[in-house]
Protein backbone atom coordinates (compact mmCIF):
# COMPACT_ATOMS: atom_id res chain seq x y z
CA UNK A 1 0.00 0.00 0.00
CA UNK A 2 2.80 2.45 0.85
CA UNK A 3 4.43 1.92 -2.55
CA UNK A 4 1.05 2.32 -4.29
CA UNK A 5 0.54 5.67 -2.54
CA UNK A 6 3.93 6.90 -3.78
CA UNK A 7 2.92 6.46 -7.43
CA UNK A 8 1.96 9.60 -9.42
CA UNK A 9 -1.77 8.77 -9.73
CA UNK A 10 -2.87 6.66 -6.76
CA UNK A 11 -6.38 5.15 -6.79
CA UNK A 12 -9.33 7.34 -5.81
CA UNK A 13 -11.30 4.55 -4.10
CA UNK A 14 -10.17 2.46 -1.10
CA UNK A 15 -11.68 -0.29 1.02
CA UNK A 16 -9.69 -0.81 4.23
CA UNK A 17 -10.46 -3.68 6.61
CA UNK A 18 -8.89 -6.42 8.70
CA UNK A 19 -7.58 -7.37 12.11
CA UNK A 20 -5.90 -4.08 13.02
CA UNK A 21 -8.31 -1.24 13.78
CA UNK A 22 -5.30 1.00 14.34
CA UNK A 23 -3.94 0.41 10.81
CA UNK A 24 -7.38 0.85 9.23
CA UNK A 25 -7.70 4.26 10.92
CA UNK A 26 -4.03 5.17 10.38
CA UNK A 27 -4.10 4.51 6.65
CA UNK A 28 -7.56 6.03 6.22
CA UNK A 29 -6.16 9.26 7.62
CA UNK A 30 -2.93 9.00 5.60
CA UNK A 31 -4.76 8.35 2.30
CA UNK A 32 -7.37 11.06 2.84
CA UNK A 33 -4.64 13.63 3.57
CA UNK A 34 -2.77 12.56 0.44
CA UNK A 35 -5.82 12.66 -1.86
CA UNK A 36 -7.38 15.84 -0.50
CA UNK A 37 -4.12 17.84 -0.42
CA UNK A 38 -5.48 20.37 2.04
CA UNK A 39 -9.06 20.45 0.74
CA UNK A 40 -12.00 19.59 2.96
CA UNK A 41 -12.67 15.95 3.83
CA UNK A 42 -16.20 14.86 4.74
CA UNK A 43 -16.40 11.98 7.22
CA UNK A 44 -19.49 9.90 7.92
CA UNK A 45 -19.65 7.62 10.96
CA UNK A 46 -21.53 4.32 11.13
CA UNK A 47 -25.28 5.08 11.19
CA UNK A 48 -24.70 8.44 9.47
CA UNK A 49 -23.60 6.58 6.32
CA UNK A 50 -26.74 7.12 4.25
CA UNK A 51 -25.99 5.80 0.71
CA UNK A 52 -28.19 8.31 -1.16
CA UNK A 53 -26.53 11.31 0.52
CA UNK A 54 -23.07 9.90 -0.14
CA UNK A 55 -23.92 9.17 -3.77
CA UNK A 56 -25.29 12.69 -4.20
CA UNK A 57 -21.98 14.13 -2.98
CA UNK A 58 -19.91 11.85 -5.21
CA UNK A 59 -21.92 12.71 -8.34
CA UNK A 60 -21.36 16.43 -8.16
CA UNK A 61 -18.36 18.67 -8.06
CA UNK A 62 -17.84 20.91 -5.07
CA UNK A 63 -19.69 24.22 -5.05
CA UNK A 64 -16.40 25.97 -4.34
CA UNK A 65 -14.51 24.44 -7.24
CA UNK A 66 -12.73 21.80 -5.18
CA UNK A 67 -13.08 18.07 -5.27
CA UNK A 68 -15.21 15.88 -3.00
CA UNK A 69 -13.37 13.59 -0.58
CA UNK A 70 -15.43 11.26 1.56
CA UNK A 71 -14.34 8.94 4.37
CA UNK A 72 -16.86 6.37 5.60
CA UNK A 73 -16.35 4.60 8.92
CA UNK A 74 -18.59 1.53 8.79
CA UNK A 75 -19.36 -1.62 10.71
CA UNK A 76 -21.93 -2.86 8.15
CA UNK A 77 -21.08 -3.64 4.55
CA UNK A 78 -22.79 -2.05 1.56
CA UNK A 79 -24.44 -4.31 -1.00
CA UNK A 80 -23.05 -4.76 -4.50
CA UNK A 81 -25.51 -2.34 -6.10
CA UNK A 82 -24.55 0.48 -3.72
CA UNK A 83 -20.84 -0.16 -4.31
CA UNK A 84 -21.41 -0.06 -8.08
CA UNK A 85 -23.20 3.29 -7.80
CA UNK A 86 -20.40 4.80 -5.72
CA UNK A 87 -17.67 3.59 -8.05
CA UNK A 88 -19.55 4.59 -11.20
CA UNK A 89 -19.89 8.09 -9.71
CA UNK A 90 -16.11 8.20 -9.28
CA UNK A 91 -15.60 7.07 -12.88
CA UNK A 92 -17.66 10.09 -14.00
CA UNK A 93 -16.03 12.43 -11.44
CA UNK A 94 -12.44 11.11 -11.29
CA UNK A 95 -11.12 13.96 -9.13
CA UNK A 96 -13.38 12.95 -6.23
CA UNK A 97 -12.28 10.32 -3.72
CA UNK A 98 -13.82 7.67 -1.46
CA UNK A 99 -12.23 5.84 1.45
CA UNK A 100 -14.19 3.18 3.32
CA UNK A 101 -12.85 2.07 6.71
CA UNK A 102 -14.69 -1.15 7.52
CA UNK A 103 -14.51 -2.17 11.20
CA UNK A 104 -15.86 -5.19 13.04
CA UNK A 105 -19.26 -4.66 14.69
CA UNK A 106 -19.56 -5.55 18.37
CA UNK A 107 -22.33 -8.03 17.49
CA UNK A 108 -20.16 -9.98 15.01
CA UNK A 109 -17.62 -12.72 15.54
CA UNK A 110 -14.23 -12.51 13.82
CA UNK A 111 -15.38 -15.20 11.37
CA UNK A 112 -18.59 -13.32 10.53
CA UNK A 113 -16.62 -10.10 10.06
CA UNK A 114 -14.16 -11.75 7.66
CA UNK A 115 -17.06 -13.25 5.72
CA UNK A 116 -18.52 -9.73 5.39
CA UNK A 117 -15.09 -8.40 4.37
CA UNK A 118 -14.79 -10.95 1.56
CA UNK A 119 -18.29 -10.13 0.29
CA UNK A 120 -17.59 -6.37 0.53
CA UNK A 121 -14.29 -6.73 -1.35
CA UNK A 122 -16.01 -8.73 -4.12
CA UNK A 123 -18.58 -5.95 -4.53
CA UNK A 124 -16.06 -3.11 -4.39
CA UNK A 125 -14.71 -3.45 -7.93
CA UNK A 126 -15.09 -1.53 -11.17
CA UNK A 127 -13.63 -2.43 -14.58
CA UNK A 128 -13.25 1.26 -15.51
CA UNK A 129 -11.10 2.42 -12.62
CA UNK A 130 -8.36 1.34 -10.24
CA UNK A 131 -9.65 0.44 -6.77
CA UNK A 132 -7.49 -0.42 -3.76
CA UNK A 133 -8.83 -3.09 -1.41
CA UNK A 134 -6.52 -3.62 1.56
CA UNK A 135 -6.69 -6.19 4.33
CA UNK A 136 -4.64 -5.34 7.42
CA UNK A 137 -3.16 -7.81 9.87
CA UNK A 138 -1.92 -7.02 13.36
CA UNK A 139 1.50 -5.43 12.84
CA UNK A 140 4.66 -7.15 13.99
CA UNK A 141 6.85 -5.49 16.63
CA UNK A 142 9.16 -4.24 13.86
CA UNK A 143 6.26 -2.76 11.87
CA UNK A 144 4.93 -1.15 15.04
CA UNK A 145 8.33 0.42 15.73
CA UNK A 146 8.47 1.82 12.18
CA UNK A 147 5.06 3.45 12.67
CA UNK A 148 6.17 4.92 16.00
CA UNK A 149 9.41 6.25 14.44
CA UNK A 150 7.39 7.91 11.68
CA UNK A 151 5.08 9.47 14.26
CA UNK A 152 8.08 10.80 16.23
CA UNK A 153 9.43 12.38 13.05
CA UNK A 154 6.04 13.98 12.32
CA UNK A 155 5.88 15.67 15.72
CA UNK A 156 9.56 16.57 15.83
CA UNK A 157 10.93 14.47 18.68
CA UNK A 158 13.82 12.05 18.90
CA UNK A 159 13.43 8.85 20.88
CA UNK A 160 15.87 5.93 20.76
CA UNK A 161 14.64 2.66 19.28
CA UNK A 162 15.01 0.78 22.59
CA UNK A 163 12.84 3.42 24.28
CA UNK A 164 10.20 3.09 21.55
CA UNK A 165 10.27 -0.68 22.03
CA UNK A 166 9.84 -0.21 25.79
CA UNK A 167 6.83 2.12 25.27
CA UNK A 168 5.26 -0.35 22.85
CA UNK A 169 5.81 -3.33 25.18
CA UNK A 170 4.53 -1.33 28.16
CA UNK A 171 1.27 -0.78 26.24
CA UNK A 172 0.97 -4.51 25.33
CA UNK A 173 1.83 -3.71 21.68
CA UNK A 174 -1.23 -1.46 21.39
CA UNK A 175 -0.10 1.05 18.76
CA UNK A 176 -2.94 3.48 19.36
CA UNK A 177 -2.02 3.88 23.05
CA UNK A 178 1.72 3.90 22.28
CA UNK A 179 1.21 6.75 19.79
CA UNK A 180 -0.74 8.72 22.40
CA UNK A 181 2.14 8.24 24.87
CA UNK A 182 4.65 9.49 22.30
CA UNK A 183 2.47 12.49 21.48
CA UNK A 184 2.68 13.52 25.16
CA UNK A 185 6.45 13.94 24.68
CA UNK A 186 5.79 16.16 21.68
CA UNK A 187 3.56 18.68 23.46
CA UNK A 188 5.14 22.10 23.00
CA UNK A 189 7.60 20.85 20.37
CA UNK A 190 7.38 22.63 17.03
CA UNK A 191 6.79 20.40 14.02
CA UNK A 192 10.09 19.87 12.18
CA UNK A 193 10.26 21.93 9.02
CA UNK A 194 14.04 21.97 8.70
CA UNK A 195 15.25 19.00 10.68
CA UNK A 196 18.84 18.17 9.69
CA UNK A 197 19.29 15.34 12.20
CA UNK A 198 19.10 11.74 11.06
Amino acid sequence: LDSLLLKPNPPRAYLLYGASEFLIHHYGKKISTLLAQGQEITTFYYDECEPDSILSMLTQDSLFGGDTFIVLKLDKKFDKKTCEKFLNALVKHPNNGLIIEFYIASSKTDAQYMQDCRAFAQSFKNPNMQVAEVRFFEPSIQEGLEILRARCKEIGIEIHSQDLRYILELQNNNLAIACKEIEKFGIGVKSPSTDSKS
